[in-house]
C-alpha cells in the first residue's frame, strides 16, 4: 500500500537516451509521455502537470503586467515579448508561482508537502539567469564550461537539500532539477555526453530513493524530450510501483497522481 509520493522531476529529459544502464532513472516500470500542452515552455509544462489542465493560469515563461497581459491574450505572449524588445519598451515581469496557479495541484492533494525549485509553484530566479545564459554559451567553449559549473552546484544545493528534507515528515514531496534540460541544450550535438551525464544523475537518484521506504512511490518524470537542442512532445517517466501506466499524457498525472493516495 502506497502512503507516501515522492516526485523527481528530470527537466527536458529525452526519453531515447534513458536505457536500463541507468537503472534508478528507468527503475522497474518507464515509458514515454505525450506532452498534449503548448506552448512547449517548461513553466507552461509544469504547469500542466501540477493541475492536469492548461487552463490554469500559466501562460509561458514569465509573468507579464496587465498590459502585456491583456495584448498577450490577443496577440500572443511570443508576439508580445518581441514587439516590447523591438519598441525598447520595459515591463514589470516575474515567474509565475503557486499565487498565480488558478487550479488545485498535486501539491494540494495531501497535508505535508515539500516541493523544491518547482516551476510554475516554487521556481527559484537563477532558472532565468540559467535561461539566458544557456542561449549565449551554445557554441562558445568557455562560456559552456562556466555555466556547466553554475548549473552542478545548483544541483548539488538542491540535491543536498532533498536528502535533508526528505528525512522530515512528508506525505508529498516534489523536487525540480533543471541541469538535465541544460546540457541537452548544451550537448546537443553529442549525445554521449549526454548521457553521461544521465548516468551521473542516476547514481544520485539511488541514494534519493534509498532514503525513502518501500511503501512510498517514487515517480520520476520530464516534462518534454529534446533532440537537435530544441523541445520536443514527448517525455518520460518511471515508477517503482506498477501503476499500469502506458502512455499518459502530462496532464493526466494530477489524476493519477489523485488516485494514488485516495488509496
Amino acid at each position: 500500500m502506497v502512503k507516501k509520493v515522492f516526485i523527481i522531476a528530470l527537466d527536458g529529459l529525452e526519453p531515447s537516451l534513458v536505457n536500463p544502464t541507468m537503472p534508478n532513472i528507468t527503475q522497474k516500470y518507464y515509458g514515454t509521455t505525450v506532452v498534449n500542452v503548448h506552448p512547449l515552455q517548461t513553466p507552461v509544462l509544469w504547469g500542466a502537470f501540477l493541475t492536469g489542465t492548461t487552463d490554469n493560469g500559466i501562460k509561458g515563461m514569465k509573468r507579464h503586467n496587465r498590459l502585456t497581459e491583456t495584448l498577450s491574450r490577443i496577440l500572443g505572449y511570443e508576439r508580445v515579448t518581441k514587439l516590447m524588445a523591438k519598441l525598447k519598451i520595459q515591463t514589470a515581469t516575474r515567474l509565475y508561482t503557486k499565487k498565480d496557479l488558478t487550479k488545485p495541484t498535486t501539491c494540494s492533494l495531501v497535508p505535508k508537502t515539500i516541493a523544491i525549485s518547482v516551476p510554475a509553484y516554487l521556481e527559484p530566479e537563477i532558472y532565468l539567469e540559467i535561461r539566458r545564459e544557456t542561449v549565449e554559451a551554445i557554441g562558445d567553449r568557455y562560456k559552456t564550461l562556466a555555466l556547466l559549473l553554475k548549473v552542478w552546484k545548483l544541483f548539488n544545493i538542491e540535491y543536498e537539500e532533498t536528502l535533508w528534507k526528505l528525512k522530515t515528515d512528508w506525505n508529498l514531496f516534489m523536487v525540480h532539477f533543471f541541469v538535465t534540460d541544460t546540457i541537452g541544450h548544451l550537448y546537443w550535438n553529442n549525445p554521449e555526453r549526454i548521457k553521461k551525464c544521465y548516468r551521473l544523475i542516476d547514481r544520485k537518484i539511488k541514494y534519493l530513493k534509498e532514503s525513502v521506504d518501500d511503501e512510498t512511490l517514487v515517480l520520476i518524470v520530464s516534462d518534454h524530450g529534446l533532440k537537435k537542442g530544441l523541445h520536443t512532445p514527448k517525455g518520460f517517466w518511471s515508477t517503482n510501483i506498477d501503476l499500469n501506466l502506458k502512455n499518459p499524457k502530462i496532464t493526466d498525472f494530477y489524476n493519477i497522481i489523485k488516485k494514488v493516495v485516495e488509496k
